[in-house]
């Protein structure tokens, strides 16, 4: 039976075989003809919305709908034809045109479907977000009716088995070959899923990060609070539904959440910026990488663009970051390093914590705690440029001072001795000479923004590791390591120049590790590379102790804080603006800095012996900025013990509390 059945099917094909050799070539150029869809090119629009519908309707109706658009693709060869017998070099380009012009058709019919998923999932996320109940981690009995929900949980079950349908139908269709173009079912869904995800999300980062400018009580936390619930709703349920979509919901939703923060945080940095990229270039592609993907927008999952709603801000990260920095302006406010805390320095209201930025992580996750740290270091760059060139500018070329003149006698009279005489009367009249330049160039303002801004981002780096401790130890615990392997190198090389230095790739990658695990510290930072400004070091001293009388010690809280309520300056942020100045140029820099205040502490002490005066309050106050600058900048006390002898660092405020 087998063998009659294998002779009856060779016979079949035979006559077909037959049959397909006697058909002539003009029967073929007339089957051609007929079968030509070209005319439907222009046609093909006006039936979208009937395919979209009936799509919606019937999830499966996809797969019958890839013959449609494989039929479409036979239209390509009409355009093609007398290029393809010209033989001319442009065919592929014009065919890859086409091609991508017709793979965006089909990507516009099946954006059907994740807009009916989304608009599903909107459900989903209101049942969990708002109705259904957390389950504790122990319940008693007598509860458990009362958080079973039957009702609801059945709603959501029938939600994502609805879901499920929408892609069983378009993964089903499987890769189809439009033109020279390839399109796959599940990157078709993944797209389409990206696409509306960001459109979501950049339209709740938009609408939710917007700031009262004249409201007195922040609306820091509320409006976090507020966006974090929207967000938190949304990742659940993408969290909730991805095994039954059988797509990786949750890798996109990390790759997108960075993708979105890192796009709008170039956006801001763009003014702060020389180069700035062109408009139609966006930053952060679609997959891999520690940054959310590569360079620029492939154009397939455009991120929207809003028009700014304040006159300072572009978009949300900078309405965020300049909030933040509004509610811890150092003129109105106190930093305490050791509650990490901003207080009212009126009201002495607590103003924001280090909270700030666990709630910035819950929100934007890692990502957005590293565009607001990559925005505030742009910011702390333009500024120390301006402070700088304006420094520079009015040392160099501005006649009227004499600036140039003014400096070199200052200097001249400081390092004549290693004791000035009669400080009480010199160092006043230095400061009183300068400080006509101070109050032009605004020094003590650009040295206040830049210490809190870099104090904020320590608060970001802190965050980032605490973050990265938690949940992701063996990574922070061997990223440390590698990193004292890999500076040991340098070491090692410094010492032999013949000693091999690490890969340059290694190293920029290992940064980028350490960035996200907030294996850094921004004290160390250095932002600009140029020349110091002449007399630089001296320029900070004379301001510093210019500031000393406006400035008190408190003991209980070990912070430099103002002495009055109308003073407009704050400790912290000063010695932090001061350290960060300094540390763009070579240590010696530094050293001349600390041996001015050295000197400082020294002709005070000396004074005072000599008219048997006690303990100098002067010299005292520079002791206790001494320790609070060396223990900021990690600078060791051997160091101190080259210009002070110990008695004075050991006893002299001692001497001054007993009496």
């Amino acid at each position: 039976m087998q063998v009659k059945q294998h002779i009856v099917e060779t016979r079949q094909y035979l006559h077909e075989m037959f049959h397909t050799i006697s058909i002539k070539e003009n029967d073929l150029i007339n089957l051609q003809l007929i079968g030509d869809f070209s005319y439907a090119w222009r046609l093909i629009d006006g039936y979208t919305g009937m395919m979209q519908e009936n799509i919606r309707h019937q999830p499966r109706l996809v797969i019958k709908l890839r013959s449609t658009f494989l039929k479409l693709a036979s239209a390509l060869e009409i355009p093609l034809l007398r290029l393809n017998q010209a033989e001319s070099e442009h065919l592929i380009d014009v065919s890859r045109y086409y091609s991508n012009e017709l793979a965006n058709f089909v990507r516009k019919v099946v954006q059907i479907i994740p807009e009916t998923m989304f608009a599903l999932l909107a459900q989903i996320v209101d049942l969990q977000t708002n109705v259904l109940k957390e389950l504790p981690a122990r319940l008693e009995k007598e509860r458990m009716k009362e958080y079973a929900q039957f009702e609801e949980r059945f709603q959501i079950a029938k939600l994502t088995y609805t879901l499920s349908t929408f892609t069983e139908g378009i993964l089903a269709m499987q890769t189809t070959l439009v033109g020279v173009v390839e399109l796959d079912s599940r990157k078709l869904l993944e797209d389409g899923i990206r696409r509306k995800l960001v459109q979501n999300v950049a339209e709740a980062f938009h609408q939710q990060l917007v700031f009262g400018q004249k409201v007195k009580e922040s609306e820091l936390y509320p409006r976090l609070d507020s966006l974090h619930k929207i967000i938190h709703g949304y990742r659940r349920s993408f969290e909730y539904v991805q095994d039954y979509l059988n797509i990786h919901c949750m890798r996109i939703w990390n790759e997108e959440m960075a993708r979105i923060i890192r796009f709008n945080v170039e956006k801001e940095c763009q003014p702060f910026l020389k180069s700035k990229p062109n408009e139609w270039e966006q930053p952060g592609a679609t997959t891999g990488g520690l940054n959310g993907g590569g360079d620029f927008e492939s154009g397939l999952v455009p991120i929207p663009i809003y028009q700014p709603v304040d006159m300072t801000s572009i978009n949300f990260v900078g309405r965020l970051a300049r909030e933040v920095l509004r509610i811890t302006d150092p003129k109105t406010t106190i930093y305490i390093d050791i509650c990490s805390s901003w207080y009212d320095y009126k009201t002495h209201k607590l103003l924001l914590t280090n909270k700030f930025a666990n709630k910035i992580n819950e929100t934007f996750g890692p990502a957005g705690l590293i565009g607001l740290d990559r925005l505030y270091g742009a910011m702390i760059k333009a500024e120390l440029e301006l402070l700088l060139s304006t420094v520079h500018r009015k040392i160099q070329h501005e006649t009227a001072g004499n600036w140039s003149d003014v400096l070199a006698g200052i200097k001249t009279d400081l390092e004549r001795a290693d004791i000035v005489v009669n400080p009480a009367k010199v160092y006043p009249s230095q400061i009183s000479t300068m400080s006509r330049f101070f109050s032009t160039s605004s020094f003590g303002d650009w040295l206040l923004k830049i210490g809190q801004k870099q104090t904020l981002r320590c608060q970001l780096a802190l965050e980032l590791n605490c973050s990265c401790k938690i949940r992701a130890t063996k990574l922070e615990t061997s990223l440390n390591t590698l990193n004292e392997g890999i500076l040991l190198e340098f070491q090692k090389h410094q010492l032999n120049e013949t000693h091999p230095l690490p890969p340059a790739e290694l190293v920029a990658e290992l940064n980028t590790y350490l960035l996200y695990a907030g294996l850094y510290d921004p004290y160390r930072k250095v932002y600009i590379k140029q020349e110091p400004p002449r007399f630089l070091p001296l320029l900070l001293f004379l301001y510093l102790t210019g500031t000393f009388a406006k400035l008190q010690y408190m003991e209980n809280v070990d912070s430099l804080v103002a002495k009055r309520k109308n003073e407009s300056i704050d400790g912290h942020p000063l010695t932090i603006g001061l350290l960060t100045v300094l540390r763009q140029f070579d240590a010696s820099e530094t050293d001349l800095f600390l041996q001015y205040l050295c000197q400082y502490v020294l002709s005070f002490v000396h004074a005072n012996l000599q008219t048997k005066n006690g303990v100098a309050s002067e010299a005292l106050f520079a002791l206790q900025f001494l320790e609070i600058f060396t223990r900021v900048a990690d600078i060791p006390r051997s160091y101190l013990e080259q210009y002070l002898s110990s008695v004075i660092l050991d006893q002299y405020i001692f001497v001054a509390d007993v009496k």
